[in-house]
């Protein structure tokens, strides 16, 4: 007999706010990921095995740590004459259930739509969302509608580099990178009225 899955280690406790000391991280919101900070996520949110959703950045380097990776953008693409067929093609190549993590690093291209990201996580699964560099309204804000889409807040993550010191000119830096994750509950849920997942 099969053996239950048992939650992953990542979904069990969770503290609201976490620091992440990351050398080598790209601390530009308005870029994809760094390698260093890719590693640190999929190690932290996924088994070897699973299957990772991520933009180009860590595609490579999810094979590298032994799990199973699909381009998302192809995902995210709203159906036009010109790439329906592409994306048609990227959501038959999914497994089922799908993924256990969600890279997700929006850029002004992206096709957001929550319910749609959503259904394409596994139940158990994580989304890790880069926002766009906003003061705490905006992260409300997106935090709010991500939970409506039926995802459960799990996170704020704050990663920095501690070897390199925060710098004010001629090149501005903001000396962290914001990350929110959100949890795919593992039971049927509704999304009440007021956007939390109800298990």
């Amino acid at each position: 007999m099969q053996q239950p899955q048992q939650p992953h280690p990542a979904a069990t406790t969770s503290p609201l706010l976490a620091v992440w000391a990351c050398p080598g991280l790209n601390d530009d919101p308005t870029e994809p990921l760094s390698d260093p900070l890719c590693q640190r996520l999929i190690e932290h949110y996924s088994d070897p095995g699973n299957l990772i959703l991520t933009q180009e950045a860590g595609r490579q380097l999810a094979a590298r740590l032994g799990r199973r990776a699909l381009p998302l953008n192809p995902l995210l693409q709203q159906p036009t004459p010109g790439n329906g067929g592409a994306r048609d093609r990227a959501l038959r190549r999914l497994p089922s259930p799908a993924a256990q993590l969600i890279l997700l690093a929006p850029g002004p291209e992206t096709n957001l739509q929550p319910e749609r990201i959503r259904r394409l996580l596994a139940p158990g699964g994580f989304l890790v969302l880069a926002p766009p560099a906003s003061g705490r309204p905006q992260l409300g804000e997106t935090i709010g509608r991500w939970r409506r889409s039926g995802l459960r807040y799990w996170q704020h993550l704050i990663a920095f580099d501690p070897n390199e010191p925060t710098r004010t000119k001629p090149h501005p830096r903001h000396g962290h990178r914001d990350l929110l994750v959100f949890h795919q509950p593992r039971v049927a849920f509704e999304v009440g009225a007021t956007g939390e997942a109800a298990a």
